[in-house]
């Protein structure tokens, strides 16, 4: 259900390159940095930025599997992601939704446009902290069911 570039983008990852300029020997040099990563939660580097990593009982195939499971499950919470430069919708004007549901006690947070009656995945993670806790919204926050 996730296609090859997402699950990439999962999984591996992208570093965020930041160039600076500076002076060597009075002449001006072009120096890259990595700042951040985007994706990579299969992936130590990008651990070393704050990316949440997959559960190390999981496999990448478990994980995606169950990413799958969460874009197709109907009993799924999805919310609409609003006021936000990151989560926007698409060219195509496809609305932007997140949600995050538990899979064996590991709450996965998905991101998904909605395309028809379907919903394709732009991202997904493991949704807690370094210390395990959760970083889902309390159950008692507001749900606009899809």
């Amino acid at each position: 259900m996730v296609d090859a570039e997402r699950t990439r983008h999962i999984l591996e990852g992208d570093p965020i390159a930041q160039s600076i300029q500076t002076t060597l020997f009075d002449a001006p040099v072009m120096t890259t940095t990595v700042s951040g990563w985007s994706g990579g939660h299969a992936n130590p580097e990008a651990a070393k930025f704050g990316k949440t990593q997959i559960p190390e009982f999981w496999t990448t195939d478990r994980f995606m599997y169950e990413v799958s499971d969460v874009l197709s499950d109907p009993n799924t919470r999805w919310r609409r992601q609003e006021d936000s430069s990151y989560f926007h919708a698409d060219a195509s004007g496809a609305e932007r939704y997140v949600c995050v549901e538990e899979r064996f006690g590991i709450p996965i947070r998905v991101v998904a446009d909605r395309v028809d009656d379907s919903f394709r995945c732009v991202t997904a993670f493991p949704d807690y902290d370094a210390d395990g806790s959760s970083l889902a919204p309390d159950s008692s926050s507001e749900r606009r069911d899809v």
